[in-house]
C-alpha cells in the first residue's frame, strides 16, 4: 500500500458533528468519467527493469483475509514509475469485496496507470480476467461540500465470479509524478499489515549518481535492504517472508505510528524542502489588487490592529475553495487572482495574507503544517509531501503569530485569538529557514478555559425550580462557537440548549431564548440559558436529593475497553481547563452548617478538584479539571483509566438535603403563598381546560383565570394566548377587562386601553375599570386621557378608599382634585396612610409619612399594602428628579413578590423605565 499526503488544506473542525446528510453529499460527490484513452490501459507488457516474483507464496489460512504478495517496485527516472504485484485471497466470505472490487488512484493530469495482468486463481485454475473485468473511472470528490476539490481519479477493476478461496493477482504501473516537485523523488510504501503477508517486499531502483535516502518510520526494528549495483543503477530492496498480522491499538497519538513504513525522499534537510517552497511562494506581490484590499489596515491605529484587520479580511471576504489540480495541489495562486476571483485554499489565504502584511511592513511568512502528523516530524526524512496545511507566521511588535487564515471567527486582539495547532512542528517558508519549529501551547490558560455555572433558585421544595445556565468559551473555543452559532437560526439554537437539558431532566422547560453575549475584541463568548425544571428533587425518608452533571468536562478522553497497552494513550483535548460551578439556594427555612468537602483525582494527564459545601441555605458543587498532557505514557495507562473512571463519577454527581437542616416549623412567608396560590389556579384551570377539551363543554372563565396567573408569572405570550381565546369565545365586558390587564402587563398599553373602552361600553364603567385605563392611556403617552378617566374613576368611586386612589393618581399628574370623602371607623385607621399619600402629591412632601402609616399593622394586609406604599414613594423620589431612591423603592415593591398586585406591575413597568 502506498502512503502519500496532499497538500489538501484541511480546514479547522467545529464542535458540532457532521448533519445526517452528510454522507448522502459524500455520495452524490462521487460519479463516473471518462479519462483520456491512454490514462488507463490494459495488457502493457511488465517494464524490463522490474525484477518479477514468479513463485506466489501460499495463503495464510489464520484470518479472513491473507495477502500472499505485496511486491512494490520504485523505479526512479525522468518520468518515476511505481510497480504493484499484489495477490490476495479471501478465506472468509467477509472479504471478497476486497477480491471484488480493486481500487487504484491516480491523478490524470500527471500520471497513467498500466494494468499488467489480472486473473482468479482457483485451485490449479488460472482465470484471466484482463479483458473480462468492469472497470469504472470515478471522481470521488467527497470534501467537495468543504470546498476541496483534488481532481483524483479512483479505477475500480470489478471482478466478476470470485469465491472464498480464491486468490485475486493483478499487476500495475502508476507512470509519472507532479511536475510540482521539479523532478525530486518522494515516495513512501506501507511495511506492516493488519492481514498477514507470505511476501513482503519493496525495492526502489535509482540512477547510481542519485541519492534516495530512506528511513524507517514507525514501531519495532528498522528494516535493513539489500544492495544491488546494476548497469549503473543502484537497488534497494527491503524483504521479508511470513509476517504475522499486526493488530494494532486504538487511540494513539497520531505521531507514533503503530504499522511501520518506508519513507524514501531525495531531501536529506529541511532546509531543501524550505528552498523548493520558496520557489512556490515566490509570486508576484499583487500590485493595485494588494492595495485596494488594504484599505481598512491602513486606517487602523495600531500594528496589532492593522494585521487583526488584514486577518479578518483573508478568513472572511475570500471563501473556502481548493481547486488541488496539477501544480496547485501545492503552488498557490497569484494574490492578484485570488482578489479576484474572491476564494481560495490555505496555500492560496496564506500566500495572500502574506503579502497583504508585508505591503504594511509586516515581518510575515507562509508555514508549512501537517494536520495528520502534527508531531514526528523530526523523526522523518525532509519531504515537502508530509505537509497538507499552510498557515501564516507573523513578527509583531517583537511577538511572534502564527494565523491561520482558513478559520473563521477571529477578531480583536492577538494575543486573545484561538491557537488549534499549538504543538505542531512546522516549516516556516524563509531565506533563513534550517530546521523544523514548533508552535507554542498558549502561554495564558485563560485562552483554553471555559466555564459552565447552574444556578438553582428553589422557592419550595415541592415545587418547580428556575436553573440560569451559564456556559463561557475563550479562545479557539470562542471563535468555533462564534462560528457554529452563526450558521444556526433562532429556532435551532433553542433547539439545541433544548435538548442538552433534556438528557437531564424529562420535565422542564426552556423559560426564554438563549442569550448570547459575544466580546470579539478580548475573544470570550458566553450563552445564557434560563430553564423550569419540574420535579428537580428527589425525595426519600432522609431528606431530599439534587443531581448535577458537568458536562463541559465529559469526553475529554478516550478510555480503551482494554487498559493494558504497548502503545501510548492520546489525550485529544490537551491543553484544557475547565471550570463547573452547580449552585443551589433553598427556602429560607433551610439552615445547614457542614464542613467543606474537599477531593481530588490525580493522574498525569489530568487533574480534577471537587468542593462540596452546604452552608446556611446554599448548597455547591465545584469542579475543576486540569488536562496536563497530549498523551498518556503505555506503562501509566492502567492508572489513566482507573483514575478516568473515577473522574466520571465525580461528573454525574449529586448533593443531599438532610431534613435536620430546616429549622423550626415556620409558616409560609407571603411570596411562597403567592407563589403557591398561582400555581393553584394554573393547575385547576388546566384540569378545568382539559375536560372542557374531552367534552367538549364551555370552559367558562378558566381561560381568563389561566391568562392572569400566567401574565403574574411573567409568561406574557402564552398569557395573551390564553386571553384573545377568551375573547374569542364570549367577548363580554368580563373577559375584555381580563385580556386589557394581561395587554397591560405584557406593556400592550395601546391594545390594553382599547380592551377597556370596550369593556366600558359594555356597560363596565367601575372605579377599578376607569383607574386601569387610566394607567394604559398614560403609559401609552396620552396624558389628556388618562386625567379624564381618572377623574371618571373618582366620580365612579362607591366608597371612600377608591376615590382616595383616583385622586391620587391625579394628584401625581398634578392635577387639582376635590377633598376625598372620608372613610370611617376601622376602616380609616387602616387606610389613613393613603391620606397621607394623597397629601404627599399634593403638597409635594417626602413620603415618611406615609410610609410610617402604611408600615403598621392592620387587618387589610401589610404586604399588599406596602407594595403600594411603595410604589408611590418611588413615584414620589420620581417627581422630586431622584432617580437613585426612586429606583430603591421600585425594587422594593417588585421584591415583595406580591405578583397579583396592579402595584407589583406598575412598579416594575417603572424600573424598566429607569434602565
Amino acid at each position: 500500500m502506498r502512503f502519500r499526503l496532499f497538500l489538501a488544506c484541511c480546514l479547522s473542525a467545529l464542535i458540532l458533528a457532521a448533519p445526517a446528510s452528510a454522507q448522502q453529499a459524500a455520495a452524490a460527490s462521487t460519479r463516473s468519467v471518462q479519462v483520456a484513452e491512454n490514462a488507463f490501459t490494459r495488457g502493457d507488457a511488465v517494464p524490463a527493469w522490474v525484477d518479477r516474483v514468479r513463485d506466489i507464496p501460499a495463503a495464510a489460512k489464520a484470518g479472513p483475509l491473507s495477502i500472499r504478495l505485496a511486491d512494490v517496485q520504485f523505479h526512479v527516472a525522468d518520468q518515476p514509475t511505481v510497480y504493484a504485484h499484489r495477490a490476495l485471497t479471501a478465506n472468509e466470505a467477509s472479504s471478497l469485496s476486497a477480491l471484488g472490487q480493486y481500487e487504484i488512484s491516480f491523478q490524470p493530469d500527471y500520471q497513467r496507470v498500466q494494468l499488467h495482468s489480472l486473473r482468479i486463481l482457483r485451485g490449479g485454475q488460472v482465470i484471466d480476467q484482463l479483458k473480462t473485468a468492469d472497470i469504472r473511472f470515478l471522481q470521488r470528490e467527497t470534501s467537495l461540500d468543504q470546498g476541496l476539490y483534488s481532481g483524483t481519479i479512483t479505477a475500480a477493476i470489478v471482478t466478476e465470479d470470485v469465491r472464498v478461496g480464491d486468490t485475486l493477482e493483478l499487476a500495475y504501473s502508476v507512470i509519472g509524478q507532479n511536475p510540482v516537485f521539479g523532478g525530486k523523488f518522494f515516495e513512501a510504501a506501507s511495511w506492516d499489515s493488519a492481514a498477514p503477508v507470505g511476501l513482503r517486499r519493496i525495492s526502489i531502483d535509482m540512477p547510481e549518481q542519485r541519492t534516495i535516502h530512506h528511513r524507517t518510520i514507525g514501531q519495532g526494528a528498522a528494516l535493513k535492504p539489500v544492495e544491488i549495483l546494476r548497469d549503473g543503477r543502484r537497488i534497494l530492496r527491503f524483504e521479508t517472508r511470513d509476517m504475522p498480522a499486526l493488530l494494532g491499538e486504538p487511540y494513539v497519538p497520531s505521531d507514533v505510528q503503530v504499522y511501520r513504513w518506508i519513507q524514501f525522499s531525495e531531501f536529506n534537510r529541511w532546509s531543501d524542502v524550505n528552498q523548493w517552497a520558496l520557489h512556490l511562494f515566490d509570486a508576484p506581490s499583487g500590485g493595485a489588487a494588494v492595495a485596494e484590499a488594504l484599505k481598512a489596515a491602513r486606517k487602523a491605529a495600531t500594528p496589532q490592529e492593522k494585521v487583526a484587520k488584514v486577518l479578518e479580511f483573508v478568513q472572511n471576504d475570500i471563501r473556502y475553495l481548493s481547486l488541488s489540480l496539477g501544480e496547485n495541489s501545492h503552488r498557490p495562486y497569484p494574490p492578484a487572482q485570488v482578489l479576484q476571483r474572491r476564494y481560495g485554499d490555505c496555500k492560496d489565504k496564506t500566500l495572500l495574507m502574506v503579502s497583504m502584511l508585508r505591503e504594511l511592513g509586516v515581518d510575515a511568512q507562509p508555514v508549512l503544517v501537517s494536520t495528520y502528523f502534527k508531531k514526528g516530524l523530526d523523526q522523518m526524512l525532509p519531504s515537502p509531501t508530509l505537509f497538507d496545511h499552510a498557515i501564516v507566521r507573523a513578527r509583531v511588535q517583537g511577538q511572534t503569530y502564527y494565523f491561520d487564515p482558513t478559520r473563521l471567527g477571529q477578531y480583536g486582539l492577538l494575543d486573545r485569538m484561538g491557537q488549534v495547532h499549538s504543538g505542531a512542528q512546522v516549516l516556516a517558508v524563509a531565506p533563513d529557514t534550517s530546521a523544523l519549529e514548533s508552535i507554542p501551547v498558549p502561554a495564558d490558560p485563560a485562552l483554553y478555559t471555559d466555564l459552565r455555572t447552574e444556578q438553582v433558585a428553589v422557592t419550595a421544595l415541592d415545587q418547580p425550580v428556575e436553573l440560569k445556565a451559564h456556559i463561557e468559551f475563550a479562545g479557539a473555543q470562542a471563535e468555533g462557537m462564534r462560528v457554529q452559532l452563526a450558521s444556526m437560526s433562532a429556532q435551532q439554537i433553542a433547539k439545541a440548549y433544548e435538548a442538552y437539558m433534556g438528557r437531564r431532566y424529562a420535565d422542564f422547560s426552556m423559560l426564554a431564548a438563549p442569550q448570547v453575549s459575544d466580546d470579539r475584541v478580548n475573544n470570550r463568548l458566553a450563552v445564557d440559558v434560563r430553564y423550569r425544571i419540574n420535579k428537580f428533587f428527589e425525595k426519600d425518608e432522609q431528606g431530599w436529593l439534587m443531581r448535577y452533571k458537568a458536562s463541559n468536562m465529559v469526553e475529554q478522553f478516550y478510555v480503551p475497553d482494554v487498559a493494558k497497552r504497548e502503545l501510548p494513550l492520546s489525550v485529544p483535548t490537551y491543553p484544557a481547563v475547565h471550570n463547573y460551578d452547580f449552585t443551589v439556594t433553598l427556602p429560607e427555612q433551610f439552615d445547614a452548617h457542614y464542613n467543606p468537602s474537599q477531593s481530588a483525582v490525580n493522574n498525569g494527564a489530568f487533574t480534577l478538584n471537587e468542593v462540596l459545601s452546604f452552608s446556611g441555605r446554599v448548597a455547591q458543587a465545584r469542579l475543576r479539571l486540569n488536562i496536563n498532557a497530549d498523551r498518556v505514557a503505555p506503562q501509566d495507562t492502567v492508572a489513566f483509566v482507573d483514575a478516568a473512571r473515577k473522574m466520571g463519577d465525580k461528573l454525574q454527581g449529586s448533593l443531599y438535603i438532610r431534613s435536620n437542616t430546616i429549622k423550626a416549623a415556620a409558616a409560609p412567608n407571603f411570596k411562597e403563598q403567592v407563589q403557591t396560590r398561582i400555581d393553584a389556579t394554573l393547575k385547576a384551570t388546566n384540569r378545568v381546560l382539559a375536560d372542557a377539551a374531552l367534552t367538549g363543554q364551555d370552559a367558562g372563565g378558566a381561560w381568563c383565570e389561566r391568562a392572569r396567573a400566567r401574565a403574574w408569572l411573567g409568561q406574557y405570550a402564552d398569557a395573551l394566548k390564553d386571553a384573545a381565546r377568551a375573547v374569542q369565545q364570549n367577548d363580554s365586558q368580563e373577559n375584555l377587562l381580563c385580556r386589557g390587564e394581561v395587554n397591560f402587563a405584557a406593556g400592550n398599553f395601546k391594545d390594553s386601553s382599547a380592551d377597556f373602552a370596550r369593556a366600558i361600553a359594555l356597560g363596565a364603567g367601575d372605579t377599578s375599570t376607569w383607574l386601569r385605563k387610566g394607567w394604559a392611556d398614560l403609559y401609552l403617552g396620552n396624558k389628556r386621557d388618562a386625567l379624564s378617566d381618572l377623574s371618571r374613576a373618582g366620580k365612579a368611586a362607591d366608597n371612600p378608599l377608591l376615590q382616595v386612589r383616583s385622586q391620587i393618581w391625579q394628584a401625581m399628574l398634578g392635577a387639582p382634585s376635590d377633598k376625598a370623602a372620608q372613610a370611617g371607623g376601622e376602616q380609616a385607621q387602616d387606610e389613613a396612610w393613603l391620606s397621607a399619600a394623597l397629601e404627599m402629591f399634593q403638597s409635594r412632601q417626602a413620603p415618611d409619612q406615609m410610609l410610617r402609616l402604611a408600615s403598621r399593622e392592620g387587618a387589610n394586609g401589610l404586604e399588599l399594602r406596602l407594595v403600594e406604599a411603595y410604589f408611590y414613594a418611588g413615584k414620589s423620589y420620581l417627581l422630586a428628579q431622584d432617580k437613585l431612591r426612586a429606583r430603591v423603592y421600585f425594587q422594593r415593591a417588585v421584591d415583595k413578590g406580591a405578583l397579583q398586585s396592579a402595584y407589583h406591575q406598575l412598579a416594575r413597568l417603572e424600573l424598566a423605565r429607569l434602565q
